[in-house]
């Protein structure tokens, strides 16, 4: 669960940064 929440803060990061 702790790898899966990491990757979704990953892709939250990414997503921020690309917008």
């Amino acid at each position: 669960m702790a790898t899966t929440k990491s990757f979704t803060i990953l892709i939250f990061m990414i997503l921020a940064t690309t917008s």
